[in-house]
């Protein structure tokens, strides 16, 4: 029998520009709330035969991920990124859309679709009539197939962002995580309704952190500006604080530290996060029943990751002048590619919402202490 082969969902080559050694890293498990110093790389991100639905697909990925690495190492000595129209642009989104794809989260996500799925369809099975099917769990053998066949398809949604490299000071490097491309949405963040962090969503933000010192940014142009209009931005300390809050709610089990000197400001974030960790990753809605022409009815069926609840303004992401600032609660259109006229229905207030806004008080506090760190 042949032995199992260890498939990274996360490239080794990104984790390593985290680390001072280029084996080990720092790891931070959020469960456990353990901060392990020298933890190997080889070991992160890591599942067995992973890919092994298409020999072609680890082979692959290897070779996107050589050329990435070589071309990050370009953008590290120029402070600068490809040309918008070059090859290597167009290579660098495919691979941020694969790799928001690839990762266990969102083969738990998707895996979390089968199970509703199946399990609707077998509630009305007559032979499975005597069988609690909840107590059962049905799962992909491979649950990233699918996402990441999608992925390749969908990438030219990034194409029509706005872009900009975020150079942050050393004071408070970026962390990264074992869900490294953070999906936002500055102008929808109160929505929990429907999916508003896809890649074709209106108001769609992406940060990538691709070194302790920088960060891609994809931007919804039509929603946001580019303040400074420059292909290239230096950051607040406090933006930091809050892209490596984004990171560590946005990612699954492990964040990752390139100085040991984070240590303190990892354990800060932890308990800020308190407030935010329980709300759902997966969430699949069906709508009312509606009636149709032949007497049956129909329904929908949404399946879309929540928003982070948590509300972030950045310094480097101000609303566009065509965005009329008092409006945006009004539901205008849900994705770029699809140009609606503006729904009436408006975002109500709720307690969940309060809720969010009272720890929102506690998240100004914490920020605080983390950037005492940076003085």
């Amino acid at each position: 029998m042949n032995k199992p082969k260890r498939h990274h969902y996360v490239p080794q080559f990104y984790l390593r520009r985290f680390s001072t050694d280029r084996r080990s890293i720092i790891c931070y498990n959020k469960a456990k709330r353990l901060l392990i110093p020298r933890a190997s790389i080889k070991g992160q991100c890591a599942i067995d035969n992973y890919y092994s639905w298409n020999d072609q697909v680890e082979p692959s990925l290897g070779i996107l991920e050589g050329y990435i690495a070589s071309l990050l190492k370009e953008i590290d000595n120029s402070n600068t990124l490809p040309p918008v129209h070059s090859d290597e642009w167009q290579i660098l989104l495919v691979f941020i859309a694969i790799q928001s794809a690839r990762t266990k989260m969102s083969g738990d996500s998707n895996n979390a679709m089968t199970d509703y799925f199946a399990k609707t369809m077998a509630r009305g099975a007559p032979e499975l009539k005597n069988i609690n099917i909840d107590e059962f769990e049905v799962r992909e053998t491979y649950p990233t197939a699918m996402p990441i066949q999608i992925s390749v398809q969908s990438y030219e949604y990034l194409a029509s962002l706005g872009r900009c490299l975020l150079v942050n000071s050393e004071k408070l490097p970026f962390i990264c995580s074992d869900n490294p491309i953070i999906l936002y949405n500055s102008q929808r963040s109160h929505w929990q309704d429907r999916g508003v962090i896809g890649l074709d969503s209106a108001g769609i933000q992406i940060i990538f952190p691709i070194s302790p010192r920088l960060a891609i940014y994809l931007y919804d142009s039509d929603v946001y500006a580019n303040p400074s209009n420059t292909p290239s931005r230096k950051i607040r300390k406090d933006d930091a604080a809050k892209i490596n809050l984004l990171n560590f709610l946005w990612s699954d089990e492990n964040v990752y530290l390139s100085s040991i000197d984070q240590s303190h400001m990892v354990h800060l974030i932890a308990e800020i996060s308190d407030n935010y960790m329980n709300y759902e990753r997966v969430s699949i809605r069906e709508s009312a029943p509606v009636s149709r022409q032949d007497g049956e009815t129909s329904s929908l069926i949404l399946h879309f990751r929540p928003h982070a609840p948590i509300e972030l303004s950045f310094g480097f992401a101000n609303y566009s002048a065509a965005v009329d600032k008092g409006q945006v609660d009004v539901r205008t259109e849900t994705n770029r590619s699809q140009k609606r006229g503006p729904v009436t229905a408006r975002y109500e207030f709720s307690v969940e919402n309060e809720r969010r806004h009272l720890a929102g008080n506690e998240l100004t506090r914490g920020l605080r202490r983390i950037l005492k760190l940076a003085e």
